[in-house]
């Protein structure tokens, strides 16, 4: 399997991928909307008849071999047939694509965007802002304030909002989806104290990055009780009778807890976790761990990384593998264990692991580009889903 690059020239400040529209912010403070499924599907009549299904696995739609759309099999042969794996959009094409654009200056600089069930979320210096979006008929967006209080990341599941607030610590959003649509402005509910930069969920809990150490995880249990998620005005069908399971806050306990410490007092640490797995690196060493409800945090393995701890500027995790981003290159940790790095210092990274259809993908918003990537790994089905790094494949992803 190859990894696959088009580059949308241009100058931007983040991206996001849903359900076949990209919404991109503009660093004057606009949100364009843009129709991705068509900019694909004109890509791909510009390759070989063959060859077209591994843009259309890469790019948009990385779960067609678990839906039955397209067959293992085809798919990595077209991946053999493809003759080009970078492609470039410019400003002017990719104007076709337009489908709308508003002005969103309220909430910008953004620091973060989520989509939850047809609801767009951003969180920024300013607070977090909330608006519903109809990607069958996308019309001009005025974002709603949601909380004042200055956040620098969130990750939206269960109809809930982690917040990762700085020295706020984490703190819950309720999006109310059991009453459609009405956003009200609320301080939310405070999960810790401690610092908090970045957050994630792990299954029905919330893991909370601090990247000057002591990282904690915010536990929740499921009740097994359900709510019927309301249609907002003009929603789609496809949440119609959607229901969403409640889940109760139990209180915080340290990530690591379970994970044998042998890292000396010299050397600096950083934890994070996300999905099944929990990271940590200690130096230049990269461990992956098993996350389960045992309590029990088994070692996958470790990985020799390129750069330090004292010297990595984010985290996160993907289907693919782990991204970590350093002063003046991104290094990806692919899940068989090898490393991709890409030189340079990205304005903002996008990744879409909870998507159904862009799990593959890893956005680098650069100073005049997004470099849309499609990192993919062999289609043995054993070593994907038993990958030590990135998250756990869903199941049948092979069909």
């Amino acid at each position: 399997m190859r990894d696959l690059n088009i580059s949308l020239e241009g100058s931007w400040w983040d991206t996001l991928l849903y359900k076949g529209k990209l919404h991109a912010l503009t660093p004057e403070g606009d949100w364009a909307v843009y129709d991705w499924d068509a900019l694909i599907s004109d890509l791909e009549t510009a390759v070989e008849e063959a060859a077209r299904p591994s843009l259309r696995f890469s790019f948009r739609a990385s779960n067609a071999i678990k839906n039955g759309a397209l067959s293992r099999q085809v798919v990595t042969k077209s991946f053999e047939d493809i003759a080009t794996l970078d492609f470039v959009v410019s400003p002017k094409q990719l104007a076709k694509y337009l489908l709308v654009e508003s002005d969103i200056s309220d909430a910008f600089p953004s620091t973060s965007m989520n989509m939850h069930y047809d609801r767009m979320i951003m969180s920024s210096q300013n607070g977090v802002h909330v608006e519903y979006v109809n990607s069958e008929q996308p019309g001009e967006h005025s974002l709603k304030r949601i909380s004042s209080i200055a956040t620098r990341q969130i990750a939206a599941a269960y109809g809930k909002i982690a917040c990762a607030a700085g020295d706020a610590g984490l703190r819950q959003l309720d999006l109310h989806l059991e009453q459609g649509f009405k956003p009200a402005e609320s301080e939310g509910y405070e999960l810790s104290g401690a610092s908090c930069d970045a957050c994630d969920w792990m299954y029905q809990n919330i893991s909370a990055t601090s990247y000057r150490g002591g990282s904690y995880l915010a536990n929740f249990k499921r009740t097994g009780e359900t709510f019927e998620l309301e249609k907002a005005e003009n929603a789609f069908n496809d949440v119609e009778g959607a229901e969403i399971e409640k889940i109760e806050f139990s209180g915080s306990t340290v990530l690591t807890d379970g994970i044998e410490d042998d890292s000396s007092e010299s050397v600096q640490t950083l934890s994070w976790g996300s999905h099944d797995k929990i990271y940590k690196v200690s130096g230049n060493t990269l461990s992956a761990f098993r996350f389960l409800n045992s309590g029990k945090r088994p070692l996958l393995g470790d990985i020799e990384l390129p750069g330090c701890t004292s010297e990595i500027v984010s985290v996160r995790s993907a289907l693919f593998g782990v991204i970590i981003e350093f002063d003046e290159a991104v290094v990806v940790v692919k899940g068989d264990g090898s490393l991709v790095q890409f030189d340079g210092e990205p304005v903002n990274i996008a990744t879409f692991s909870r998507s159904r259809s862009y799990e593959n993908q890893l956005h680098l918003i650069m100073d005049d580009r997004v470099q849309v990537k499609s990192l993919n790994l062999a289609f043995e089905a054993e070593g994907f889903y038993k990958k030590q790094f990135g998250s756990k494949a869903p199941v049948d992803w092979f069909g």
